[in-house]
């Protein structure tokens, strides 16, 4: 019998991915115009230079801090030649405004949240991201409530599909692998690092190509009403 839900947060409840580009631009814009007043484009270019050296020097430490905006920033800001010091916290606020205004839920996940809730299945979110900002991204959803324990890679010091991760998750739960399903959109991170813990993995496939599907045995759902039909098979009432 399942007692528990393991979410992955990004590209999984809401669509990261789409809403982080549209962040990035705005942010240049703002850059650019209100800011250092240079084309756009350059400063654009710069962000993607500093995010793509930041992760190339920590993502073989294993890091979540590979994934904080304001070393992006701060490197962006020095690949433009421009001091770090008086712009990069009002930069770094200005993205994650922007950001955080644009996020909603997946359609239908704030039902199967509240009909897990109903059901007195726990939920937890495991995410590869730094603490701080996760916790305003649930707020900012409206979920923090139908949320009972959260792991991320920071706090663990290791990014999915460590088996560390997973199993801090489930020590948070208190609960063997065996009782728990993990939802998440990567294949590499969610299903294949779920699976190796010994928790059931239901891919999501929000964002993902859905001809990709790479395992038979794989659940793979496309919306969360179809996660919700699907849900009888792991609850009992």
């Amino acid at each position: 019998m399942i007692k528990a839900v393991i979410f992955d947060l990004d590209d999984t409840l809401y669509d990261c991915l789409h809403n982080d580009h549209k962040s990035i631009d705005a942010t240049a814009e703002y850059v650019a115009n209100e800011l250092l007043h240079m084309d756009r484009q350059v400063v654009r270019n710069a962000f993607y230079k500093g995010r793509e050296t930041i992760k190339e020097q920590l993502s073989s430490w294993d890091m979540a801090a590979q994934h904080n905006r304001v070393l992006y920033i701060q490197k962006m800001l020095e690949i433009l030649g421009v001091s770090p010091f008086k712009y990069a916290i009002d930069i770094y606020n200005y993205f994650w405004n922007d950001f955080l205004n644009r996020i909603e839920l997946f359609p239908g996940a704030l039902d199967f949240l509240k009909h897990l809730k109903d059901l007195g299945i726990k939920t937890e979110i495991c995410t590869d991201m730094t603490a701080h900002i996760q916790f305003r991204k649930l707020e900012r959803l409206g979920i923090s409530g139908y949320i009972d324990y959260m792991t991320t890679s920071e706090e663990a010091g290791v990014e999915k599909p460590d088996i560390r991760i997973f199993n801090m998750a489930l020590n948070k739960l208190g609960l063997p692998p065996e009782e728990v399903v993990y939802i998440g959109d990567s294949y590499r991170k969610d299903v294949l690092g779920a699976k190796n813990a010994g928790i059931l993995p239901v891919w999501y496939l929000s964002l993902a190509d859905r001809n990709s599907v790479e395992a038979a045995d794989i659940i793979a759902v496309e919306n969360y009403g179809k996660l919700k039909e699907i849900s009888a098979e792991f609850f009992t009432i």
